[in-house]
């Protein structure tokens, strides 16, 4: 990969700018902090983050009209916004625990994705 980019260079010269790249990359990416988790923490903080959204999901389904058919969306409004458009799913096993992501993910797919195969809920 690194010839990909840096073809142009000499081999050696390659190799330095590689890792003076690799370097400081990783020096950026640990002060904004993210190389400073263990994988035990890391899996907290989706956990919590799924918490989150399913608690934002429940109150923006109870204060809305909602339609037994229709989509309702994370922040309550009358349409999508940003937050819902990140809203996919990664972690399958941790979204399934939370009945009201499962109920968003199936009421926008059934609207919006019909043509699509769906995932069942038995799955984990």
């Amino acid at each position: 990969m690194r010839a990909n980019v840096f073809g142009f260079m000499p081999y050696p010269l390659q190799v330095l700018v590689g890792l003076l790249a690799y370097r400081s990359m990783s020096a950026t990416l640990y002060g904004q902090g993210i190389s400073r988790f263990s994988a035990e923490e890391i899996s907290a903080f989706r956990t919590q983050i799924w918490e989150s959204f399913d608690a934002l999901l429940v109150g923006s389904k109870r204060k809305g009209s909602v339609r037994d058919d229709s989509p309702f969306w994370l922040l309550g409004g009358t349409g999508p916004s940003e937050a819902d458009s990140v809203l996919g799913p990664e972690s399958r096993k941790i979204v399934k625990s939370f009945p009201a992501l499962l109920d968003y993910a199936e009421r926008i797919h059934s609207r919006y994705f019909p043509d699509y195969a769906q995932w069942e809920r038995d799955l984990c």
